[in-house]
């Protein structure tokens, strides 16, 4: 059971003048606007790498359910910790290849694969997307959390579309504008130290339409501290 803090727990009785009163209301807040409050919302919205995996397997399950996935190869862009990348290695008995320009993000994977074997089924270069040349093609090009820190999208776009196969897919994760989503970046500042927009799912399904691709579907997560739009498609 959780009470809420502002209430007083001696009270057994919900008083319903204060909550319809305006003036009550405004003093209430007044009172209890504080740095406690941020940081007792910043606990509720703490990111978990097990929550985030149970999130991730109902999302993906229903995101990828038509698609055969096995065996697959993947090239992750901006992948920092390459988190979807390892999921679906996990899941689906891929390989991939991981490409970020950021040290501290490779010292980060690095960390998060040290008691795992996934490592055998990893490359990770450390190098900007945009420069990276390969003459392999992939199964799966793929990014979360990436596109929506770039106002422009048609580069980042045409670097995921320049490395999937003919057939293949391209998947993109970010999070969506809802008021959840919101409220955690709001109190989570460090987590913004530049260009980062929030797309509702009309927003985000134009950018891929956009960008050329043929939708196949698109999945919203549930459940997490915020909240995640996914879209999967082809070019068209």
């Amino acid at each position: 059971m959780y009470i809420t803090k502002v209430c007083n727990k001696n009270e057994k009785i919900f008083d319903w003048g204060k909550f319809f009163s305006e003036r009550e209301k405004n003093q209430v807040i007044d009172k209890t606007i504080s740095n406690d409050m941020v940081f007792s919302i910043r606990k509720h919205l703490k990111e978990s790498n097990y929550k985030m995996g149970l999130m991730m397997n109902v999302m993906m399950e229903n995101l990828l359910n038509n698609l055969d996935m096995e065996n697959s190869r993947i090239l992750e862009l901006g992948a920092a910790t390459g988190f979807l990348t390892r999921f679906l290695i996990a899941k689906y008995n891929c390989s991939g290849v991981l490409i970020d320009k950021n040290e501290e993000s490779y010292h980060a994977y690095l960390k998060s694969c040290r008691d795992t074997d996934l490592g055998d089924s990893i490359e990770y270069y450390v190098e900007d997307v945009f420069k990276f040349k390969s003459k392999e093609k992939y199964d799966v090009v793929c990014s979360f959390g990436l596109i929506e820190h770039f106002y422009d999208k048609e580069d980042i776009m045409n670097v995921h579309k320049k490395f999937v196969k003919p057939g293949g897919i391209i998947m993109i994760l970010v999070p969506l504008d809802t008021p959840l989503t919101r409220v955690f970046y709001e109190v989570h500042r460090e987590l913004n130290p530049g260009y980062r927009e929030l797309l509702n799912k009309e927003e985000f399904c134009e950018i891929l339409v956009q960008s050329g691709l043929k939708i196949i579907d698109t999945e919203v997560s549930r459940g997490y501290v915020y909240d995640i739009i996914g879209g999967v498609g082809q070019l068209s």
